[in-house]
């Protein structure tokens, strides 16, 4: 093949390629990424529903400043009843923050004995060396849940109530926490953002998804609250949080059909920004949407501290 005929064969194949592999990028997420940022949290708030997001609440706790509450869109969308900062959540994952608290309480109390968490990898390895893997490697990948369930039923067990009420005792009411519960039937219903799924019409917030871990259900302020006593130590006794950090992180996101969650401490502006979103599509760009607003949301909290 001469020199002329492979340059004609590369022209070709770039001029077909290029519309091609143009037609894979996530335009969704560019899009998204290239529009300037707002000037304020509320306007961020509102222009989030540009993302086919049905509702938002945004609660915003600077140190030291009166809290700041958000909300754009659908609290029911079927009702036409507008998002409220103060509705009920389902929290999901975010509950295991609440658990890890839990049993470091019982661990402080002697009620549990706890082993030290393994110091380096190779200790780690030695630990499940011989323990049977789920896939081969590279294979598969898998988010497991199992530790928390166990951790339930310990708890139900050891404190011979159950886990919720244990966490009701020695976390929700020392913090004050009146607006955090351990199930939707514990509420009135009709408190409860709605939760939709792409392509789904009817709310899906009665429907029972995953397991009684992820059936907490909590408002925005409560979730703050609780959050900025977990970052400051003051949700802790005496040896606790040293117990706490070797067990658990002390930031979290939750994601369950309907609902999405992101709650998190920031040090360098001593704020707590808990984001909530009744929207989810596992098959579309839904949940990094959502992570890119409660980026551009701190990213304005940020830039209004040093100004």
């Amino acid at each position: 093949m001469t020199k002329k005929k492979t340059k004609r064969i590369l022209r070709i194949s770039l001029l077909i390629g290029t519309p091609i592999s143009l037609w894979f990028v996530p335009w969704t997420m560019v899009m998204a990424w290239l529009t300037p940022l707002p000037d304020t949290v509320e306007q961020q708030v509102n222009d989030a529903l540009k993302h086919d997001f049905d509702g938002i609440i945004v609660y915003v706790d600077k140190s030291g400043k009166p809290p700041e509450f958000y909300a754009a869109g659908w609290h029911d969308r079927k009702n036409k009843i507008p998002a409220r900062p103060n509705a009920f959540f389902k929290i999901a994952s975010i509950s295991k923050l609440y658990d890890a608290v839990a049993i470091t309480k019982l661990v402080n109390d002697k009620l549990l004995s706890w082993i030290d968490p393994p110091k380096s990898s190779k200790e780690a390895l030695e630990r499940v060396l011989d323990l049977p893997a789920n896939f081969e490697p590279d294979t598969a990948y898998e988010y497991s849940n199992t530790n928390y369930l166990l951790i339930s039923d310990l708890i139900d067990k050891v404190t011979g109530t159950s886990k919720f009420q244990f966490i009701k005792e020695r976390i929700l009411r020392p913090l004050e926490l009146k607006n955090t519960f351990g199930s939707i039937h514990e509420v009135n219903i009709n408190d409860v953002m709605s939760g939709y799924y792409v392509g789904i019409e009817e709310d899906i917030k009665a429907g029972e998804y995953g397991t009684k871990l992820t059936s907490m259900i909590a408002t925005a302020e409560d979730v703050s609250v609780f959050l900025r006593a977990l970052n400051d130590g003051s949700i802790f006794e005496k040896e606790e949080q040293n117990i706490y950090s070797s067990i658990y992180v002390y930031n979290h996101t939750g994601l369950i059909p309907g609902y999405m969650s992101i709650a998190k401490y920031h040090k360098d502006i001593d704020a707590v920004v808990v984001q909530f979103i009744n929207t989810t599509d596992f098959e579309g760009y839904q949940w990094n949407l959502s992570e890119m607003v409660y980026n551009r949301i701190v990213k304005i909290l940020r830039s209004e501290k040093s100004s």
